[in-house]
This record gives structure tokens, C-alpha cells and sequence, in this order.
């Protein structure tokens, strides 16, 4: 995982409430290994942090929440 950007943003809670954040841009790469054929996956995400009584801690995109909730694992077809 490597960091490749971090900006301020307000992060959405739901229900229209925002907090202030870290917006943090990662780029992910997962590798089969050196020596495999299979080409590296890389996918490029934003992820928020907010600061919680001097903290910071990691949040969930609403819409992904929401799919948790519903007992849908959202990377998981239905099915």
C-alpha cells in the first residue's frame, strides 16, 4: 500500500451530516509473487479519516455501510 495523496474534506455521515476529514488516496497492489505469471492487481481507493477525542479513526463510505447493515457484504455477488 503506498499513500498518494492527503487533502482536507468533509466526510459524509449520512442523513446529510458531514465532519471534517483526511481524505487519504491509496494505491494498493496485490502480487502473486515474483515469480507468477499472473499479473499484479493495483486499484487505486480514497479512504477518510476523522479525529475522534484526539484520535484519528478510519470511516466507512455511507453507501457501504448501508451494506453492511442490510447483511450484504457489498465485494460479494449476489447470489
Amino acid at each position: 500500500m503506498r499513500v498518494l495523496r492527503v487533502y482536507d474534506t468533509p466526510a459524509a455521515l449520512g442523513a446529510g451530516r458531514f465532519v471534517p476529514s483526511e481524505a487519504v488516496v491509496v494505491r494498493i497492489t496485490i502480487s502473486a509473487g515474483a515469480a507468477s505469471s499472473i499479473p499484479p492487481v493495483v486499484v487505486d481507493d480514497t479512504i477518510h479519516a476523522v479525529a475522534v477525542n484526539g484520535n484519528w479513526r478510519w470511516i466507512l463510505p455511507t453507501w457501504r455501510l448501508e451494506e453492511y447493515r442490510s447483511g450484504h457484504c457489498p465485494d460479494v455477488p449476489a447470489g
